[in-house]
């Protein structure tokens, strides 16, 4: 027996989810940046960069996506949960107006500025922040419009868009993000609704999505999506992910949970209008000194 044997170390623990998504949003918001500058930026940190990719792809090889589990599994901050009718957090005035305007700048920058209703008709109707990833519901004029936003970078719905409705309804993506958000207009008829991700590797996550006026936002679902799935839900039943069932039936399968109504297939969101890394958001590079 060797001497490490010896040694009284502390039982094996997971790595808690909320360190997880931060050193997940942190590693994305890096490997978004140019191969150049992103290894400048590195090589300081290099022991801590390499650890979080070997994080990375231990999780993949688990089956599990880069983005980790659904944003209503217990975890770190406060909209891990939402309520189980949809209520979303209450909205930060001055952060949504200052999210607003760097998707506004992007859309400028992007020279799309002329498709899109003008800044002043931009209302919130509400935010969802989780580990340094924000998504906005907003209504530009009278369309809606959604926005993500991390540190770095800022990817902005089309509102022009021809939107794909789940089957006899009006709830339709308006984007599906990789960094595992959906966000999207819900059938006017439906109070709450429930929002199921599938992965492709088989596995699935669901609750309840925030929801306020005909708008909804999920975080947290899968990067590798297999397939989406919504259900009309009635606020104080008891919710559950997709079962199996639901992975060969056409057309979803009723809840063994209580919740009456089927789970349909949610169409894949149309493009994205903007998608873009903000260039003055990056380090300064480092300027070399000038010879006399």
């Amino acid at each position: 027996m060797s001497d490490l044997d010896d040694l009284d170390l502390p039982p094996r623990r997971p790595l808690p989810r909320g360190v997880h998504d931060r050193m997940r949003a942190t590693l994305l918001d890096e490997m978004r940046l140019p191969a150049r500058r992103r290894a400048h930026r590195f090589r300081p940190q290099f022991a801590v960069a390499a650890s979080v990719a070997v994080l990375a792809v231990g999780v993949t090889m688990l089956g599990q996506s880069l983005v980790g589990s659904n944003g209503h599994t217990p975890a770190s901050g406060p909209t891990e949960k939402p309520a189980i009718d949809g209520t979303p957090p209450p909205l930060d005035w001055s952060a949504a107006q200052a999210t607003m305007d760097r998707c506004w700048a992007a859309i400028q920058n992007a020279g799309k500025a002329a498709s899109v209703p003008a800044r002043s008709t931009w209302q919130p109707v509400f935010a969802v922040p989780k580990d340094g990833l924000t998504v906005t519901a907003i209504r530009a004029g009278t369309k809606p419009l959604i926005c993500g936003t991390t540190r770095t970078t800022v990817t902005v719905s089309d509102p022009n868009a021809i939107l794909t409705y789940a089957a006899g309804t009006k709830t339709a993506a308006l984007l599906v993000s990789a960094d595992g958000f959906v966000g999207g207009v819900m059938d006017p008829s439906w109070t709450a609704m429930q929002y199921i991700t599938i992965s492709k590797f088989g596995s699935s996550v669901g609750g309840p999505a925030f929801v306020k006026d005909g708008m909804f936002i999920d975080v947290g679902g899968y990067a590798l999506v297999r397939r989406n799935l919504v259900r009309q839900i009635v606020p104080g039943l008891p919710t559950l992910p997709a079962i199996p069932d639901v992975l060969t039936s056409p057309g979803g399968v009723s809840s063994p949970a209580g919740q009456t109504n089927p789970e349909l297939d949610l169409p894949a969101g149309p493009s994205a209008l903007v998608a873009a890394v903000e260039m003055e958001r990056r380090a300064p590079a480092c300027t070399p000194p000038q010879g006399r």
